[in-house]
């Protein structure tokens, strides 16, 4: 995820402050963002930001792992 997102900023696409900055451009995240990862609160607290920052056009849609004893 955060190599991808250094991406974005590098094309302009993101910003430092995690805005979007291509117009028509959203990110759906399709659940199971936490998992077996020793990365599990940094990787979730970098996509709240991200849906902080762009309450409109950033999307988490629940999988099986956000169910349950998982979440």
């Amino acid at each position: 995820l955060v190599r991808i997102l250094s991406e974005w900023k590098r094309r302009g696409a993101l910003d430092d402050s995690l805005k979007l900055q291509k117009q028509n451009t959203s990110i759906v995240f399709l659940g199971n963002v936490i998992d077996g990862s020793p990365y599990i609160f940094e990787t979730l607290t970098l996509v709240l930001a991200l849906m902080h920052a762009n309450p409109t056009r950033v999307f988490y849609l629940q999988g099986l792992h956000e169910y349950g004893g998982f979440w």
